[in-house]
């Protein structure tokens, strides 16, 4: 939804288009809000498709904002209202996994229609409805492009601070040698302020970014292609001890620095032939996992792990007191 036109949106539209298809493929067994979820996504394709072609009004985003909500309500109460009926659960998989991916596609472009809305109102205050006017384009681009680099410096500085304060935690801790997941922890913690500092030096630097990050969690894949790739690996090998992390954190400029390194040592591997990691193509291995959660310490996750355990367990005592009654699959 970042384009300034409706129809350049590819990934938006086969994403509705591959929805609609697999909830139509698995309405069965009968569910009368599965039934309401599948009408509102084909409504949902049909209003896009009638939209192709034609430049996007606030209303036509409002239309399909409206749509969204919908969709996002009406799998929450699906979800919820299958979870303990076990018998439905066993026939209804791959329509469960439907709905499922139907939120996920919600929760997912929500944000960015939003954001997108945004940049036509303002359109159109500055220039009226007149869409044809020789500036309009100009605006509308410009504006997007302000606003995704404004989104990008404040997600990419908020990563940098968590990282420099977890980093400054595990130097006063002193506690040595680090473990393998303490010395993951600080290489997210590098990659991100690295790709902090290099978002901060705009010009060109951002456009590449910018044909990277689409979507919400992107920027998180895009530190976890930096960190876990063999060459940042490589380039930060001698860092990950107290002495490599107080002269990471003293240094005004080590971010930029180490960028300049991985950027280096990627090249030379390119010319080798041994990876594409700049190719923006790099798998992540910890596709949607938050960065702050993969930056914490061992013994931190495990805690946090233990006390949700122990809330799952006084949640299901509490349920099984309440002795609520199977609900029918008919519902």
């Amino acid at each position: 939804m970042d384009n300034t036109r409706l129809s350049q949106t590819n990934n938006f539209l086969q994403s509705v288009s591959d929805i609609t298809e697999s909830l139509r493929m698995n309405n069965i067994p009968a569910n009368r809000i599965f039934d309401t979820i599948m009408t509102q996504m084909s409504e949902l394709e049909e209003q896009i498709n009638a939209k192709r072609g034609k430049r996007a009004s606030v209303s036509d985003i409002e239309e399909i904002e409206e749509k969204m909500e919908i969709l996002e309500t009406l799998s929450d109460v699906y979800l919820k209202q299958i979870q303990d009926n076990y018998d439905y659960r066993k026939k209804a998989t791959k329509q469960i996994d439907a709905v499922e991916k139907t939120l996920e596609f919600v929760e997912d472009y929500k944000d960015s229609i939003q954001r997108y809305k945004g940049i036509l109102k303002r359109n159109e205050k500055d220039l009226g409805n007149e869409e044809e006017a020789p500036a309009f384009e100009k605006i509308a681009s410009l504006i997007e492009r302000t606003d995704f680099v404004q989104n990008l410096i404040k997600k990419s500085s908020e990563s940098a601070v968590t990282s420099l304060k977890m980093m400054q935690d595990l130097l006063e801790n002193g506690k040595t040698p680090y473990t393998e997941e303490e010395k993951n922890s600080l290489r997210y913690g590098m990659a991100s302020v690295a790709i902090a500092e290099r978002v901060l030096l705009g010009g060109e630097e951002i456009q590449d970014l910018r044909t990277r990050i689409r979507r919400a969690g992107e920027f998180e894949k895009m530190v976890s292609t930096v960190a876990e790739s063999k060459s940042f690996v490589t380039v930060t090998e001698d860092k990950l001890n107290p002495e490599g992390i107080r002269k990471f954190l003293k240094e005004a400029d080590s971010g930029k620095k180490l960028w300049k390194s991985f950027e280096r040592k990627a090249k030379e591997n390119q010319k080798g032939g041994k990876t594409k990691e700049l190719s923006g193509k790099a798998p992540a291995k910890t596709n949607g996992k938050k960065l702050e959660k993969k930056m914490k310490p061992l013994d931190e996750l495990k805690a946090e792990k233990k006390e949700l355990k122990k809330e799952q367990e006084k949640k299901k005592q509490k349920e099984m007191k309440k002795e609520i009654k199977p609900r029918t699959p008919g519902m």
